[in-house]
Order: structure tokens, then C-alpha cells, then sequence
């Protein structure tokens, strides 16, 4: 076959690297696990859900009917270019064509490769040694490039959250625990600041109420970068801890929680807040010393009348700054409540069409416990044994990961459901 001619022509080659692969395998073998990435096991659970959900006689039926729409689409404005037709009709639809492109470039990617899979696994079977040795050689990688098509399937297929984009705020908030809980706020903001680093995002402090030993009674972190929302907009919900804290004589292990609420950052666009609407109030600072604290009136608070939305901030010596920074965060949260209130129309409307109520989510979200090293997502059942990495922000990205393929799956069940029902 044509396969086994293209095989046999780069033998040589094929066990050049195979040597080079075994000696970096057996330096790896012995160099210490540093952390959850290094066997990534959230990958291996999304491609083998990938694949099942792709197998789904809803989704193949569904997926037929967006490529036929692509075909369409791609004709029309075909005909609209060659007949001269109307400007703003050809750049909605060259639009629309644009983002479908993606969808029809893996589904032909995904075709071919199963094709390979399906010839080099004929070779494995065969009774040719060496062409069973360069068939094992590159099934590995073929099935890694099928599994990332798989995964850009998925992905064009569940609807766009217009918000994944936007830069977020996150808004931290101790719970139940008192001191210790102030303090693993104080590590929440750590970890979503080393996120920032890992990622390229640029982290800032908002606002703050800080307790006299490094905790957090509360705090806000905008963080600017794209696609920060759509990464973190999982992580709102109770994170609880289980350590023993420092000022524990006897070795007790302690549980304390903290809230985190990830808002989206709207842009101009997004939403309009006027002036007339919004209430502010100046006071002085409190809180640890400083020439500034309760000596002039640099504190901002402001209220949004129509939704009663109230932010304080005094974090800055200025009070042109500290109303900036708390003008940012009211727009965020005003956003976050039209999104809630788009969100709960559009989920009673998806309960009207099939007649089932949607399972609620526990309100605690994670557990990260410090004698086991442990830390886990009740939402996916999943648990890292990489405790340090994710507090540093670095393991958190696979977290991230699983969550968001949890997430795809939901809608797109969800879109599935309804164009049954309709």
C-alpha cells in the first residue's frame, strides 16, 4: 500500500528517532514528578469523552446538519460575489462562513486521520517486524493529533459564551473559619496571581479588607488579559480547606472556606452606566496605619440606583484613583447581574421546551487538603495530588481544563435536548 511504501522509504529515519525518544524516556523515567501536567490525565479523560460524545447518533446528525449549513452558506456567497450583491450581506455571511471554516477543517482532519489509525493498525496486525515496528512508531502520535481534531470539534460545536474573551474580576470573600479562613483567601489571591504569571495576564488589587495578620476579610483582583473570564469563570462557588493552622497547638486539622465569585470585565460595548445614576460618597480610610488612614477623605463609595449595587474602595492614597478602581468593579457586577438575569430566561425557557429540571450544583466546589496533598473538584470528581503546583497557580490550568470540557458537555446536551423537543 501506499502507506507502507511512504514507511519503508523513511525506516532509517523512523529508528533514529526511536533511539532518541527511548533515551530522553529513560531520563524522564528517573527525573522527579513536578507536577499534574507531567501525565496530564484530564487530557487522556477529555479525548476518551470527546470520541464517545463525536460516536453520539444526536451529535453526528447535528454536526451533519452545521457542515450542509457551511456548504450553503459557502454558495451563497459565492453567488453574492459573482453577481456584485449588496456589501453588508457578503460581510455578515463571510463572517458567519469564518467561523464555521474551523468546524469543517477538523471534521476533514479527523476523517483522514482515522483513516491512518485504521491502516497503521492493519500494519501492527501484519507479519512484517519491521513494518510493525515503524506502524507502533507512529500510531502514538497519529491518535494525539485525532484526539486535538476531536477536541476542536467538540469545541466549535458548543455555543460561544460571548463573555469567554473578556478580562475578569475576581471578588474573594473568607467564609466560615474566621482567622484561618481570612488567610486562605490571602492564598486564593496568591494562586490566581500565579495563574496570571503563567499565563501572560496582567493581575490587579482593586480593593481590599485586610486583618492585622495578612488575611483577607475580603478582596477583588481585576485581571486584564485575553480569555481570562472564560478560563476562571468556573472557579465561583465555596473553595474549602482542611490544614492544621499555625496557631494550632495540638495538631488539629481545621476546616475553613472562602467564596469566589469571577465576574466578567464588560467593555463600553457591553454595557453603559450613567452618571446620573450613580451615588458617591467619600470618607476617610481605615484599617492599619499610614499618614493617609482616617486623615482625609480619599475612600470612595458608590451606589448604582437601579440595582443597588454598593462598592467601597480605599486602597489608593488618591480618591480620583480609588474611584476608578471602584467605578471598574461596579461595572462588573452590574454586568454580572443582566448576565444572571439573561441566563435564568434563557434557562427557564430550555425547562419549558423539555419539561425537565436541571440538577443544582453543590456550593462547594473544591476541597484542598493539606495533609494529603490533595485537592479536588467535586463538580468532576477529580483529584490532583499536586497541592503546591495549584496553589502556585501552575497546576490550576489542568483544573481549568477538565472544568471547561465539563462545561462543553453540558451545553452541548443541552442544544442537543432542545432540537429534539423543538
Amino acid at each position: 500500500t501506499k502507506m507502507a511504501t511512504m514507511l519503508r522509504s523513511c525506516r532509517s529515519a523512523q529508528r533514529h528517532w526511536y533511539r532518541v525518544r527511548q533515551f530522553y524516556a529513560a531520563r524522564i523515567a528517573y527525573a522527579p514528578i513536578r507536577s499534574f501536567s507531567t501525565t496530564n490525565p484530564c487530557r487522556i479523560a477529555a479525548e476518551a469523552s470527546n470520541t464517545q460524545i463525536l460516536q453520539d447518533q444526536g451529535v453526528q446528525t447535528y454536526l451533519h446538519e452545521l457542515l450542509k449549513s457551511h456548504h450553503d452558506l459557502q454558495e451563497e456567497l459565492n453567488a453574492l460575489t459573482s453577481t456584485g450583491g449588496d456589501s453588508n450581506a457578503i460581510t455578515a455571511k463571510s463572517m458567519a462562513l469564518a467561523k464555521s471554516s474551523a468546524l469543517v477543517e477538523a471534521v476533514a482532519e479527523r476523517d483522514q486521520l482515522l483513516k491512518d489509525v485504521a491502516e497503521l493498525e492493519e500494519l501492527q496486525k501484519g507479519d512484517d517486524p519491521e513494518m510493525q515496528e515503524l506502524a507502533s512508531l507512529d500510531i502514538g502520535d497519529t491518535r494525539d493529533r485525532l484526539a486535538d481534531a476531536e477536541v476542536r470539534i467538540v469545541t466549535a460545536l458548543v455555543p460561544d459564551d460571548s463573555a469567554d474573551a473578556a478580562s475578569a474580576v475576581v471578588e474573594i470573600r473568607a467564609g466560615t473559619g474566621g482567622r484561618e479562613a481570612a488567610l486562605f483567601a490571602a492564598d486564593l489571591l496568591k494562586m490566581y496571581q500565579g495563574l496570571c504569571q503563567v499565563k501572560g495576564w496582567r493581575p490587579t488589587v482593586l480593593q481590599t479588607a485586610e486583618t492585622d495578620d495578612d488575611g483577607y476579610r475580603e478582596v477583588s483582583l481585576g485581571i486584564t488579559g485575553t480569555g481570562a473570564f472564560g478560563l476562571l469563570k468556573h472557579e465561583s462557588g465555596v473553595h474549602r480547606v482542611q490544614r492544621v493552622p499555625s496557631t494550632e497547638g495540638a495538631g488539629r486539622i481545621h476546616t475553613s472556606t472562602a467564596t469566589v465569585a469571577v465576574l466578567p470585565e464588560p467593555t463600553e460595548l457591553d454595557i453603559q452606566i450613567h452618571e446620573r445614576d450613580i451615588q458617591m460618597e467619600a470618607f476617610r480610610a481605615g484599617g492599619a496605619g499610614g499618614q493617609h488612614v482616617n486623615t482625609t477623605d480619599s475612600a470612595v463609595r458608590l451606589t448604582h440606583e437601579p440595582s443597588g449595587v454598593v462598592v467601597a474602595c480605599q486602597s489608593e492614597r488618591s480618591q480620583h484613583k480609588n474611584r476608578a478602581l471602584a467605578m471598574k468593579v461596579l461595572k462588573a457586577r452590574v454586568f454580572a447581574i443582566e448576565r444572571e438575569r439573561a441566563e435564568t430566561e434563557r434557562r427557564q425557557a430550555r425547562r419549558d421546551l423539555i419539561s425537565t429540571n436541571p440538577g443544582s450544583r453543590s456550593d462547594r466546589i473544591r476541597t484542598y487538603n493539606y495533609p494529603q496533598d490533595r485537592v479536588t473538584d467535586h463538580r468532576v470528581k477529580l483529584t490532583l495530588n499536586n497541592l503546591e503546583s495549584v496553589m502556585r497557580g501552575e497546576g490550576l490550568t489542568d483544573l481549568s481544563r477538565a472544568l471547561q470540557q465539563y462545561d462543553n458537555m453540558e451545553k452541548l446536551a443541552a442544544v442537543l435536548e432542545e432540537q429534539k423537543q423543538s
